[in-house]
């Protein structure tokens, strides 16, 4: 079964993609922080890491920064789903190496799921 890593602290949000997630059969892992995602990584195998920009301590580009310097985790693609919608913000997240940078305001969980489900495809 893939595995999709929620790193995210809006609880609704996470409920949401949970949900929508596990009818899909693509087992939901979540991390409210950054700490508790490198936990997460270095002990499971996954597919594709959801990444919120806004997060407590350490914020979402420094630790996709960091997922792409680690030679284990550097092939994981990752998708910045983020209220954050500034032409310099979303150039930030993308240099950092996303794959896509998602509005949350712009984007429903079920078109999350679609994007995600390509991405386990490849």
């Amino acid at each position: 079964m893939a595995q999709v890593l929620i790193v995210e602290d809006d609880n609704f949000l996470v409920d949401l993609l949970q949900r929508k997630f596990s009818r899909s059969r693509v087992k939901p892992l979540v991390a409210m922080d950054a700490e508790h995602a490198r936990l997460i990584l270095n002990r499971e195998k996954v597919d594709v890491v959801l990444l919120d920009v806004v997060l407590p301590g350490t914020d979402g580009v420094t630790l996709l920064k960091e997922f792409k310097a680690n030679d284990k985790l550097k092939s994981i693609p990752v998708l910045i789903i983020s209220n954050l919608g500034q032409t310099e913000e979303v150039r930030k997240g993308l240099a950092a190496g996303a794959v896509e940078y998602l509005i949350k305001a712009n984007v429903t969980p079920a078109e999350i799921l679609e994007k995600v489900m390509k991405l386990i495809k490849k």
